[in-house]
């Protein structure tokens, strides 16, 4: 699914959900905010393979529990929202079988303060799974500043769209993993520090989440996954197939037109399209064009879900029989 987009110029940014919920079927979603959520998965049920979460999120760690118990998740937690100006990207460590670490982290020529903002986040189980007729796969690669090649464990029957993120801070300069060549077979990552630095970076765990594009459900979730050609440094609109009352939405750039060091932000998420841009920082120069580039993103609803099990029955917290 190749998705249109449209030029905007509004401004109204996303800033807070308080929602909470988790679902699974063929794969857990939710989404988090400032809630608990009244209903837990048990241990006692089949778990889940995926969950997904939207971050109140700023320059200092903070812990996400998870409502499911993982043997080897993979976390993405991007594009980060505009509510500040700064260029940044979000950070993930810690990442284990119940929670995850999770910061925005301003490139090292800004003073390294951030206001508040908002990250969409999937979690899932590393392997490989299905939605529906979709085929999901999610692992981890060890990657470098040069070019990683990953394979897929199967190949898709359609070229999936892929997200990744470093699931480690090994380096501690700011850094973001860029992405190309994706096909049905694999694609390959690599790291990128800001241009003002000599560019080595500490080999990170980079994670992946590959989704073949299509819309479908989750248990009872509307959910898409797809992406939009043509992004680049101006505000592009991405309209959804769907129409979704609580969206979480991850995105990554899945191509390496332009070589300067950059990452995706997002502002004005509504029920059926989110705006997003290619930002670079500004360590060497105030330049911010950016070529074109291709975004691949995943949208599922998340408004008001309660807990669901899968094929292993209710679990046993005294919700079913």
């Amino acid at each position: 699914m190749q998705k249109q987009y449209k030029s905007t110029k509004s401004a109204r940014s996303e800033t807070r959900c308080t929602r909470r919920g988790v679902l699974q079927a063929s794969l857990v979603l939710g989404v988090v905010g400032t809630q608990a959520a009244s209903k837990r998965v048990s241990a006692a049920s089949t778990g889940p393979l995926a969950e997904a979460h939207r971050l109140a999120a700023t320059h200092k760690w903070e812990t996400q529990s998870l409502d499911g118990s993982y043997s080897s998740p993979v976390v993405v937690a991007l594009p980060v929202s505009k509510n500040g100006y700064q260029p940044a990207t979000s950070r993930i460590q810690n990442v284990g079988g119940d929670s995850f670490d999770y910061r925005i982290q301003e490139w090292d020529y800004l003073d390294g303060n951030h206001i508040e903002e908002v990250v969409g986040s999937l979690v899932m189980e590393a392997g490989a799974s299905t939605a529906g007729e979709l085929r999901i796969e999610a692992g981890e690669a060890k990657a470098g500043t040069t070019w990683t090649n990953v394979s897929f464990d199967e190949r898709f029957a359609e070229r999936p769209v892929v997200i990744t993120q470093p699931q480690s801070t090994n380096g501690r300069h700011p850094v973001v993993s860029r992405n190309r060549r994706v096909s049905k077979r694999g694609f390959s990552t690599r790291l990128q520090e800001e241009e003002g630095v000599d560019g080595w970076h500490h080999d990170e765990s980079v994670g992946y989440i590959a989704v073949e594009p299509g819309t479908g459900t989750l248990g009872d979730a509307p959910f898409e996954a797809g992406r939009a050609t043509g992004v680049d440094h101006e505000w592009q609109t991405i309209e959804f197939e769907g129409t979704y009352e609580s969206p979480v939405v991850v995105a990554d750039i899945e191509t390496f037109k332009g070589n300067q060091p950059c990452t995706l932000r997002y502002r004005n998420l509504t029920r059926t399209s989110v705006e997003v841009h290619v930002e670079e920082e500004r360590s060497s120069d105030d330049e911010v064009w950016h070529k074109p580039e291709t975004v691949g993103y995943v949208v599922v609803e998340g408004d008001d879900i309660d807990t669901f099990y899968g094929e292993g029955g209710y679990g046993s917290d005294g919700y079913g029989a």
